[in-house]
């Protein structure tokens, strides 16, 4: 039976028997699943105090979004993880108003690992040159003791300096969508705080990595709901043109904060803007119809007033037939076709 699975194999791949053999023998291999907390003892092995190097600690940081997807049926490792990024984030959130930023790393032996390893190598290095200076004291026609002090320190033992958080941040930006699916929709309470710290953070590329992917975020916050375009049409005609009832979706709990975060991302700089009006449409499809009024004078303002390259004007009028899906009759005739009417005329 094995014999002819195996030549079914190679008459099916045409290829050499030695590559064929070995795929047959790992697809048909047992399966062997390795515990959550073994999982979670390498995680802590690669991410702890234990690791000497910062780059290895610093590839599970940049990794760690795969991770926690990887991992998603390893609660405790997937949820260390999280708590991973949490933590540098309010860590560099924390320092940075100090003027000082964190290390890869959430726990204190993590922050303190590089400055204990600088320690011990300026310990070293001023054990060498002492043993140095009196092997040479006798020594006719040795030089000075001050100079042999200075010669003796490496150049290489000079402390370190501290790895800034502009990483921490723009990783923790880069893998908050992923974070956030291994999580699901529940899991952003744990995640709000961080979300809005790394949206108002000094680095501005962790600013417009978020803001290319306000999206995905709002389609994952929305993803446990059944909350479709059409339904969001008939309730933005149904209640906001009423008397702009505050929405029962279950997804108003997120909504507002996506809301505040998409207005301030659209006064932000060009790039974080145009990051963020890329995906408009898709962004606001997922938000509650009384968030996207609110939304919606913010967004013609930025219609009206950032338009000076044609590029710019372009994109944005690439999201117009998205809009006048997601709003009552009454503002697309009053906002949305005065604007289109305007962009048809553009020279």
């Amino acid at each position: 039976s094995i014999n002819g699975d195996i030549g079914a194999e190679l008459g099916a791949r045409g290829g050499s028997a030695s590559d064929t053999l070995n795929a047959f023998m790992y697809r048909n291999q047992p399966t062997r699943s390795i515990p959550d907390r073994q999982w979670l003892q390498l995680v802590d092995r690669l991410a702890s105090t234990r690791e000497p190097s910062l780059h290895v600690r610093a590839a599970v940081f940049e990794s760690v979004g795969k991770l926690a997807l990887a991992l998603v049926d390893c609660p405790r490792t997937r949820d260390a993880l999280v708590s991973l990024v949490v933590g540098d984030v309010q860590r560099a959130n924390n320092d940075s108003g100090a003027g000082r930023f964190g290390r890869f790393g959430s726990s204190s032996s993590l922050q303190s690992l590089d400055e204990d390893e600088d320690e011990l190598d300026e310990a070293a290095a001023a054990e060498d040159a002492a043993l140095r200076l009196r092997a040479l004291a006798d020594v006719p026609g040795a030089p000075p003791a001050a100079s042999q002090a200075s010669a003796g320190r490496a150049p290489g033992r000079a402390r370190a300096p501290r790895a800034v958080g502009r990483d921490v941040l723009y990783h923790s930006a880069f893998n908050f969508p992923a974070l956030l699916a291994s999580l699901g929709a529940q899991g952003w309470d744990r995640l709000r705080d961080a979300y809005m710290q790394l949206s108002k953070a000094e680095h501005y590329e962790a600013r417009q990595t978020l803001a290319c992917s306000l999206h995905e975020v709002a389609r994952i916050l929305a993803s446990n709901n059944a909350y479709t375009l059409a339904s969001s049409a008939r309730l933005a005609s149904n209640r906001v043109s009423a008397g702009g009832a505050q929405s029962t979706n279950p997804m108003s709990s997120y909504s507002a904060d996506l809301e505040s975060v998409l207005c301030l991302f659209l006064i932000d700089g060009a790039e974080i803007k145009m990051g963020a009006l890329g995906h408009l449409g898709d962004t606001l499809t997922w938000l509650t119809p009384a968030s996207r009024v609110r939304c919606l004078p913010m967004i013609m303002q930025v219609f009206k007033h950032d338009g000076a390259q044609w590029r710019t004007r372009e994109l944005m009028a690439t999201q117009l037939v998205k809009l006048c899906h997601l709003f009552p009759a009454s503002l697309v005739v009053g906002s949305l076709l005065p604007q289109a009417v305007e962009w048809a005329h553009d020279p």
